[in-house]
């Protein structure tokens, strides 16, 4: 009996290597129909084997498999894979009790096409147990060791993002039990930029399941951005709930939305890409109709937490950027926010509701101590001011689009600018012919720096239109200040400019008018105006209301200069009296440049 037994288990150990090598006589090739039939009846799609088939042994059996293609269902555009060579190391002892486990498994020299949700039959079929939590899963196989060479992944371009591509030079993943966890590392390349990926996922098969799991650890890298920490995932429900803290050294802004958005095609032309006509939109205006999409809000539930210490904007930096976010029917709400900005502090709060036809969005900000001159620099621009500004804005508007929104905005934007000084030289780069006002005015070269002694803006928004309730900007020789309002639904502008000297070397106390559109305005010196204020007792005088005054105290800058009233000059005056000096020609010349062109 003893015997008979040993030969019986002799036999058992025997029996793999016999049939494996009785295959690899008679040619495992001849079996490459049936192995497509059953593919392609297991995957609902074609599947092809265009290379060799072929069974060997390397301390196992190992099932070798070259130009593997698994086709496009009707309706599809792409095949889903072509895979250039697939090895299966199965394990033999698992085999004889009915179960299918893989020692090892390499995919290599491989394309694989990832359809979009909006084609046809993509999503709608697939293997046993890809449909919902309801319907049975098919058990994973345990795979002690799979790897990927070379194999790059596909995403076809869709509405509003560009095709995306994967190159996975190397990748290798662990699931020896699939309750239990999955760990995976990969290297490769996103679109160029070299990308890292360490992931660890407590249960595949809870996934699958839709039930919920833990992503830890969570740590990519991509080109100079990298993002690490834990996210827990809720798929079940009537929508997938994310929860979870990220944290950042530096993430690259720009470079991440390049993947996920492509730029919109008939827009308004880039003001930053060389060649194009600033101030001259296609459209004729200069707010983009560019659409506001909030109903992805309905579909996700979500309550996290980024931590950034650098974010570079493609303008200004923000460093230690603390962002809460939560979603929840329709909504999201972003509070408090905190970012360093330009050696100062902003702060707010962002809300946007998709639950509603009209997309409706709610921004509040607050900016203290920001350091101008460092400013400008970050957004690429010469220095033309530098002075410490601190400002408030709160607005609300709905709409499907930025332009129908700000057409319906209403807030405030409140801003106040200290001691500091303004260039000359920039300032005739910018308003063509201003220059020798600029000197007449500072009493300095016109390529030194002006004395700055405060500003203060207070600009109330109704119905998406902005009023000039506050607009002041004085320095040690002139004092700048407005009135007027701007439509932003229209985009039309009835401002008047009142310059007024200090001294009499130069009269600039003829009223400018502004009229016409953002994109065309029309700019006109007012005498009319002048005389009418000169016989009221108004030109140069400043008294501001008191909601105004109100605001800037609630800014923490009652004290500004710029807020005392300031009584009308005397008839004497010689900046009020007798006719306009030429510095007034070149100063209307100088705003006209400014507002990007002359009379229309």
């Amino acid at each position: 009996m003893r015997k008979i037994l040993l030969r019986l288990l002799l036999l058992v150990l025997l029996l793999p290597a016999l049939v494996a090598g009785g295959l690899a006589v008679l040619g495992v090739d001849r079996l490459r129909p049936w192995v497509e039939a059953r593919a392609t009846a297991a995957l609902d799609r074609p599947v092809a084997i265009e290379g060799s088939l072929s069974l060997g042994w390397s301390a196992g059996p190992v099932l070798r498999v070259e130009g593997l293609r698994l086709a496009a269902r009707p309706g599809e555009h792409e095949d889903l894979a072509r895979i250039g060579r697939l090895e299966a190391h199965p394990a033999l002892r698992p085999f004889f009790f009915g179960r299918l486990e893989l020692d090892r498994l390499l995919l290599a020299d491989s394309t694989v096409t990832l359809p979009v949700g909006g084609e046809k039959g993509a999503g709608a079929a697939g293997p046993p147990g890809a449909g919902s939590g309801s319907e049975p899963v098919t058990p994973l196989p345990v795979a002690r060791d799979v790897r990927l060479e070379r194999v790059r992944l596909l995403v076809p371009a869709a509405e509003g993002r560009p095709p995306l591509s994967l190159l996975v030079t190397e990748a290798q993943a662990s699931l020896p039990d699939p309750a239990g966890p999955l760990a995976l590392e990969a290297r490769g390349e996103l679109d160029g930029r070299p990308a890292l990926l360490r992931l660890g996922l407590d249960s595949p098969t809870a996934l699958l399941e839709r039930r919920r799991v833990r992503l830890e650890p969570l740590a990519l890298t991509l080109g100079g951005s990298d993002l690490e920490g834990a996210l827990d995932l809720d798929p079940g429900g009537p929508r997938p709930r994310l929860e979870g803290k990220l944290a950042s050294r530096r993430l690259e802004l720009p470079h991440l939305l390049a993947l996920l958005a492509a730029p919109a095609g008939g827009g308004e032309p880039d003001p930053n890409r060389a060649g194009s006509d600033r101030g001259k939109p296609r459209s004729g205006r200069l707010i983009p109709d560019a659409p506001i999409e909030l109903a992805g809000l309905r579909g996700i539930e979500a309550s996290l937490e980024l931590r950034v210490a650098e974010l570079v904007t493609g303008g200004p930096v923000l460093r230690e950027l603390v962002l809460p976010v939560r979603i929840g029917n329709g909504r999201l709400l972003a509070e408090p926010v905190a970012a360093e900005l330009a050696g100062g502090r902003i702060g707010g709060r962002l809300e946007a509701d998709g639950g509603q036809p009209q997309p409706a969005v709610a921004l509040a900000l607050e900016a203290r101590g920001l350091a101008t001159a460092r400013l400008q620099r970050e957004l690429g621009q010469e220095t033309t001011l530098d002075a410490a500004l601190d400002l408030d804005l709160e607005l609300t508007g709905r709409g499907r689009s930025l332009r129908a929104l700000l057409a319906s905005a209403e807030g405030e934007l409140t801003a106040a600018l200290g001691g500091g000084r303004l260039r000359a030289a920039a300032l005739d780069r910018i308003a063509g012919g201003v220059r020798e006002a600029v000197r007449a005015l500072a009493a300095q070269g016109g390529d030194g720096w002006i004395e700055l002694r405060c500003g203060a803006f207070d600009l109330p928004i109704r119905a998406g239109v902005v009023e000039l309730r506050v607009a002041v900007l004085e320095t040690a020789r002139a004092r700048l200040s407005g009135e007027g309002r701007l439509d932003l639904g229209s985009e039309r502008l009835d401002v008047t400019l009142l310059p007024r000297s200090r001294g009499a070397t130069l009269s600039v106390a003829v009223p400018v008018r502004v009229r016409g559109t953002l994109a065309a305005p029309e700019i006109a010196l007012d005498q009319r105006e002048a005389g009418r204020r000169a016989a009221l007792g108004l030109l140069g005088a400043l008294v501001f209301p008191p909601a105004a005054l109100a605001a800037f105290a609630d800014l923490g800058a009652a004290g500004n200069p710029c807020l005392a009233s300031e009584p009308a000059p005397s008839p004497t005056d010689p900046a009020t009296s007798g006719p306009a000096l030429p510095g007034v020609d070149v100063l209307r010349r100088g705003l006209e440049g400014l507002f990007g062109g002359g009379r229309r």
